[in-house]
């Protein structure tokens, strides 16, 4: 069995690296601090966050269901009780030395804080909407986060991160002076490009947050690293769908999609990151070339999001014309035969003459094959051009050169993710890489059987999606098991 004394020999040989030294004694310390089996330790403390949840949700449940009952004073007492008896409880557990189960109940006072936070609200009717929830959604992450660093829990930061992710995406929407989605469905305005660029910023910040952590030798280095990953990650799948790539190239700068919350959070997060590098820098605690291999990838991302410009302009719907688009009595009569129409001197309009048979009925497949081809489209005299961004098939050539290259790219990602992630010693953002690379070829694979049509078709996709998830299921678990043991891999 492997045992600290053994580490540091294979150390001074040279077997193994430094950061896998640390890594393996980290994890000697953690067994030892939990009282003997590390495996068996964490595993418990696993089943009691779960628990943790299983108390919320039930809690939760239950006091929705007979929340009617209650008086407001009499629910402002219970819900402020509770959280308190969590958070004291928790620490009084830890104090114990029962880590698993003090752990769970600081992670469920940070849940029914969150939940307390919004039913007060409720109680006295505070201003609901988006910019509501995004005020609310405030002060829960921003005080878990506190409750994080003063009880070190790692299980506080992270709901702290996920509640940060739906505040900032919240407040962005929450930030356009235009009504956002009434200016959607007439293609004024895609939110798409903003959240994006919101996503490099978070991805920024928390990557500045990781090396100011590590530069002071702090646990919770892994977990900004995790989700810094975790926002780059998201960025490139969501620039792998086509539908993606045209709702982001349809942002108008003009209609507020460069809000002042968005401009502000984005200086915030690139000020975070490059206090982050100094301290990095000033205490040798990160490597010059990973700073700039991840500067060069926040350049890389910045200039794939401004691509997605790309099609704009391009995209559109070719319809055809009625008798009501000609405005005038000169053009009504020049109209064509098949539109079978005549102009009104009475209501000065022109419309179709029903009293007469139509010289050949109208094939409107004439109009729609030139969708996404405004040239084509207003050559013929009875189609009309209307640009917006709900027409996928014809897509332009730009539009899926864009594709295929932000999918190679992707791929390219994943690959240096899994790298990184055994250079660093951290199985966590190995998993992430592989279910990313998971999900990329599901969405590939439904995005191809959704563009293919036939009896043939489908059943040639059906067979080689069944073929896939066979092979995946052999040979995926044994890939991840090899990068896993990669990390503590002994020469």
């Amino acid at each position: 069995m492997v045992d600290k004394d053994q580490v540091q020999r294979w150390l001074k040989e040279g077997t193994i690296s430094p950061v896998q030294a640390k890594k393996m004694l980290s994890d000697f310390s953690d067994d030892s601090s939990k009282g003997g089996d590390g495996s068996s330790g964490s595993f418990f403390s696993i089943i009691a966050i779960i628990g943790a949840v299983l108390v919320f949700i039930g809690f939760a449940w239950l006091l929705a269901s007979n929340w009617h009952y209650f008086s407001r004073p009499l629910k402002l007492i219970i819900l402020v009780t509770l959280t308190l008896l969590s958070f004291v409880g928790g620490f009084s557990l830890r104090e114990k030395k029962y880590e698993g189960a003090g752990r769970s109940f600081i992670a469920l006072g940070a849940l029914l804080f969150i939940l307390s936070i919004f039913l007060i609200a409720q109680m006295y009717f505070v201003p609901s909407g988006l910019q509501g929830y995004a005020t609310l959604l405030l002060i829960c992450w921003a005080f878990i986060a506190l409750t994080a660093y003063f009880m070190d829990s790692k299980e506080n930061l992270f709901i702290a991160l996920v509640t940060f992710f739906f505040w900032a995406v919240i407040q962005y929407l929450a930030s356009f002076s235009s009504n956002l989605f009434g200016s959607m469905l007439y293609g004024g305005v895609s939110p798409f490009f903003g959240i994006i660029l919101l996503f490099l910023g978070a991805g920024a910040l928390l990557y500045g947050l990781s090396v100011l952590h590590a530069s002071i030798d702090h646990k919770f280095k892994e977990m900004y690293r995790f989700w810094t990953a975790f926002y780059f990650f998201s960025i490139f799948y969501i620039l792998s769908f086509q539908s993606f790539l045209i709702f982001a190239g349809a942002h108008v700068l003009e209609a507020g999609v460069m809000s002042l919350f968005l401009v502000l959070f984005l200086s915030v997060c690139f000020l975070g990151l490059l206090i982050g590098i100094i301290f990095a820098m000033k205490n040798n605690t990160s490597s010059f070339k990973e700073i700039i291999l991840f500067v060069g990838l926040i350049v890389l991302i910045f200039v794939m999001i401004i691509s997605t410009k790309i099609g704009a302009g391009t995209m559109g719907m070719c319809s055809m014309k009625g008798c009501y688009s000609f405005s005038t009595q000169e053009s009504c009569n020049l109209a064509p035969s098949s539109l079978n129409c005549m102009w009104q001197d009475n209501n000065r309009y022109c419309q179709e003459n029903y009293s007469r048979l139509r010289v050949a009925e109208v094939d409107y497949q004439t109009c729609s094959k030139y969708n996404n081809q405004e040239d084509n489209c207003v050559e013929n005299p009875i189609c009309q051009w209307t640009q917006n961004y709900y027409a996928y098939d014809n897509l332009p050539t730009s539009l899926w050169l864009l594709w295929i290259v932000n999918n190679i790219l992707f791929i390219g990602f994943i690959i240096l993710m899994l790298g990184y992630g055994q250079k660093s010693g951290s199985s966590k953002i190995v998993n992430l890489s592989l279910m990313f690379f998971i999900l990329d070829i599901i969405a590939r694979y439904i995005g191809f059987w959704m563009d293919l049509s036939g009896y043939f078709s489908f059943s040639m996709l059906a067979i080689f999606g069944g073929v896939l998830l066979i092979l995946g299921a052999w040979l995926i678990p044994k890939w991840r098991r090899k990068l896993l043991e990669n990390i503590y891999r002994v020469d």
